[in-house]
């Protein structure tokens, strides 16, 4: 996977976000944590966050803490910036609604924390790029997400899979990608790819790398509730799986317990994950 294709953070939006920065938490963003390995601990360093094409300041700031004594705590990075780099007026224009919701409602009830409604909320997403210091914001809106979730409706899940670009036109499936779209299935896409890298392209039902022989990649993404229902595409509804066992899954529709983390098959037949480790974290 290249530098400028490595998901970072989703983040919702919210009133500090729009102001002063985010806080990331660094699990298994394999890439991105590869990165971090030049950036000092508890120092902040400049860097450029690319919005709609446009060059923004910010610090980011690799936290430091005692990984002896919190040896399973996850690395914290934290990127701020101030109203003087222009992007917090930047973020307030790309989310207007989100903004004017926020502000009306601390300003009912002073230092109060607010989230937006469920159906109202909107993402901040960040990626790589071939340049350390250099990341791209991307703002999914809630149009953004209505037209998503319009085009889903009525879609199969191997559909959405096998057009999911959004950048082509299938007359025998009556499917016509936007470029609205384009956005929703690049952040899902993305978080697939460090998934894979994650597992090193080994599938996490048999735990075989089938293209591996043949020197190549061709494990698959699979979403544990679908995306056409759920429209979430977070790490914790995403396995990787080899294409056989995609192919089962999507005939049989098991049912997967995340307790026990087994899929269980209408004929009674039952699989556990071999490999876990992102439903760990």
């Amino acid at each position: 996977m290249s530098l400028d294709e490595s998901y970072i953070y989703r983040k919702e939006v919210d009133w500090s976000l729009l102001h002063e920065g985010l806080t990331i938490p660094v699990r298994i963003q394999m890439i991105f944590r590869n990165l971090l390995n030049e950036y000092e601990r508890g120092v902040g360093r400049g860097i450029t966050l690319l919005v709609d094409g446009q060059p923004y300041e910010a610090m980011l700031i690799n936290q430091n803490f005692d990984r002896e004594r919190y040896p399973r705590h996850a690395d914290m990075v934290q990127i701020r910036f101030t109203a003087k780099s222009g992007l917090p007026q930047k973020l307030q224009q790309l989310f207007p609604a989100s903004y004017a919701y926020l502000k009306k409602e601390r300003e009912q009830v002073q230092r109060r924390k607010v989230r937006l409604p469920e159906d109202s909320r909107e993402y901040f997403v960040l990626y790589t790029t071939a340049r350390q210091d250099v990341l791209v914001v991307e703002a999914i809106t809630q149009s953004e997400l209505r037209m998503a979730n319009t085009m889903l409706a009525g879609m199969s899940e191997v559909e959405f899979e096998r057009y999911g670009d959004f950048a082509r036109r299938d007359e025998s499936a009556s499917i016509v990608m936007r470029p609205q779209m384009a956005k929703v299935r690049k952040l899902d896409r993305s978080i697939g790819e460090d998934l894979k890298t994650l597992y090193d392209f080994r599938c996490q039902i048999c735990g075989e790398n089938f293209g591996k022989p043949y020197d190549q990649k061709i494990v698959e993404v699979h979403h544990v509730i679908q995306f056409v229902l759920s429209m979430n595409n977070d790490y914790d509804n995403l396995m990787v799986i080899c294409p056989n066992h995609h192919t089962a899954i999507h005939k049989a529709d098991p049912i997967f317990d995340r307790e026990s983390l087994t899929l269980s098959y209408p004929n009674g037949y039952h699989e556990v994950l071999k490999l876990d480790r992102h439903f760990k974290v």
